[in-house]
């Protein structure tokens, strides 16, 4: 089963160290997460040593990292989550490719952990 991997959820960990687990098990990043690490760096929770979009392209352009685009599937899929799951849309984007994929997410985040209708691990 491949896995998708929330880099934002994994908040006791350095973000390059999240990309090399993600690269050692031939897993998917979702593309939203480009996003909230470019946010984070606008917001200054996150400081890197080269400028975001360099950053981010070595990141993604490693040997068996697929990255998931952000499809219309996914963005509808995304709006019709079923049962209760909370407002933050980078992570309803997030669990609907995970969802999409029949994959399961490794996150530390709780309310996702929570969430009956997605596979997450921690």
């Amino acid at each position: 089963m491949r896995s998708i991997i929330s880099i934002m959820a994994l908040p006791d960990f350095p973000l390059p160290l999240c990309f090399c687990l993600a690269l050692a098990a031939s897993w998917i990043f979702s593309m939203i997460s480009v996003w909230e690490v470019a946010k984070r760096v606008e917001k200054g929770q996150l400081v890197f040593d080269r400028p975001v979009p360099e950053f981010i392209d070595q990141a993604l352009h490693q040997p068996g990292l697929e990255v998931a685009e952000i499809t219309r599937p996914v963005l509808l899929e995304s709006c019709s989550l079923p049962g209760s799951f909370h407002g933050d849309p980078a992570d309803q984007i997030i669990v609907a490719t995970v969802r999409l994929r029949g994959a399961q997410l490794i996150t530390a985040d709780q309310r996702i952990q929570d969430y009956a209708h997605v596979r997450s691990v921690w």
